[in-house]
């Protein structure tokens, strides 16, 4: 027998499991993964989180919460490649006023470790970042937010808090003002494809010209400020 009002019983139920889901997951896992991760660790958690987020989304697909638009993808990539060079310039002259000894270090001191990266970072890092923080952040858990701007900067902020794990505030701030681009991109045109690539650009970008001794872990972050 059906209880009165027993959907939204369901309903309120479902929204604290998925409460329960975001804290765990955005919240305490960065926190854990803090004090606990060994330096080699990052990618394995990420991988093994990108895949537990992929299946949610097969089990639960549920309506896509992105309104259906038609967008040019040749056009949303070429103001992605124009705004993309503009920040290329501005941040290539921040590090030169910051550590103007750290320009181009990365690829200058290890050619091959820096192509590795550059080939490597979007396929292994990515991805699995942009399932669980574009993809399945807007699918399960930007609804509990109070509207789209501010489910929109919680989730630029978790994926900052995200890399707390590289201990330092650099490692935070850059995802973050990043995260803004990246799930605007993905909400504006619903293409994790695209954002992807967005990501992938700005990532790499930060590696070659310097600022990426603070997104790396343990040893290699020693490795590449010496």
């Amino acid at each position: 027998m059906m209880l009165p009002n027993g959907g939204g019983v369901w309903r309120r139920a479902e929204r604290r499991m998925r409460w329960i889901e975001f804290l765990a997951l955005y919240l305490l896992m960065p926190v854990a993964l803090f004090y606990t991760l060994p330096p080699r660790g990052i990618l394995p958690v990420l991988w093994v989180a990108g895949l537990a987020g992929w299946f949610l989304l097969r089990a639960d697909p549920g309506p896509d919460p992105l309104p259906r638009r038609l967008y040019s993808r040749r056009r949303e990539l070429g103001v992605i490649l124009l705004r993309f060079a503009v920040v290329a310039v501005l941040l290539t002259a921040a590090l030169w006023l910051h550590r103007p000894g750290w320009l181009f270090r990365f690829p200058r001191s290890s050619p091959r470790f820096w192509l590795l990266v550059m080939g490597m970072y979007p396929l292994i890092s990515v991805l699995p970042q942009g399932v669980l923080y574009r993809q399945l952040f807007e699918r399960r858990y930007a609804p509990l937010f109070s509207s789209p701007r501010a489910s929109w900067m919680i989730g630029s902020l978790v994926f900052g808090f995200a890399h707390l794990p590289f201990g330092n505030l650099w490692a935070v701030g850059f995802p973050f003002l990043g995260g803004l681009l990246f799930l605007r991109t993905y909400r504006r045109t619903g293409s994790l494809a695209l954002s992807c690539i967005e990501h992938g650009l700005y990532g790499d970008l930060l590696f070659t010209i310097g600022w990426g001794v603070y997104l790396f872990h343990g040893g290699t972050q020693a490795f590449l400020a010496s």
